[in-house]
């Protein structure tokens, strides 16, 4: 093989990884947003995930 060639499959190869990757972490965001609007509805995310209000006393 020459170079030109290997080099244009490397970089091919590269940017399609990296088109695979950006895709694959596109679904997993959707699938994780359904799944909190889901446990928000259950109420077990708001339970546990949530920050707890700090109530002070006045004096």
């Amino acid at each position: 093989m020459k170079a030109n060639i290997l080099i244009s499959f490397i970089l091919f190869f590269v940017v399609l990884f990296i088109y695979l990757a950006h895709w694959y972490d596109e679904q997993l965001i959707q699938k994780i947003k359904s799944h909190e609007a889901d446990q928000e509805k259950k109420g077990i995310l708001k339970r546990h995930f949530s920050q707890k209000r700090v109530r002070r006393r006045s004096k």
